[in-house]
């Protein structure tokens, strides 16, 4: 089972169907999309459903469809804090994995992510490493972090950050 966190138009998830047979597909997205894949999902008889939900809420155990399953989560272009929102979602599943045999088991991640500057604090899974590593040693705060990396992605070669 593919669950696709962010789906948007869901487009990754028709390019898993098109590339695994047989793939079951759950889309995961929280806004209402326009134009989306389901069309082409339904043409080539895709075994898929989508949940309109925001991943911060989202317990993956307790969606029916995905009992007994084995999951690889993927997403592209996955927004900010949604990427540390899905691995907290995911984390969540993998501790309550004991918990009932019916539970969906985590078999793979796969995500490419974007939008850094959107991320919070509040959401940020590292961080521990961050405060042990950066802050005590190296006195580099979060406001810190935001601005270099701003500078890197905008293209300023001038910029060297180095993390040793």
């Amino acid at each position: 089972m593919f669950v696709e966190m962010g789906c948007g138009k869901g487009r990754l998830s028709l390019a898993v169907c098109t590339a695994v047979a047989g793939a079951r597909l759950l889309l995961v997205d929280r806004a209402h999309n326009r134009n989306k894949a389901d069309k082409y999902l339904r043409a080539a008889g895709a075994d898929y459903h989508r949940i309109y939900a925001d991943i911060t809420h989202l317990d993956l155990g307790a969606v029916p469809m995905l009992a007994n399953s084995s999951l690889v989560c993927i997403s592209k272009h996955l927004c900010g804090s949604a990427t540390d929102v899905t691995l907290t979602c995911l984390r969540s599943l993998c501790e309550r994995e004991s918990l009932s045999a019916s539970r969906p088991k985590l078999a793979g991640v796969g995500i490419a992510t974007c939008c850094h500057h959107r991320c919070t604090w509040r959401d940020y899974v590292g961080k521990t490493w961050w405060t042990d590593t950066l802050v005590r040693k190296r006195a580099l705060g979060w406001a810190s972090l935001f601005r270099a990396a701003h500078l890197l992605l905008s293209g300023r070669p001038s910029l060297r950050l180095t993390l040793t």
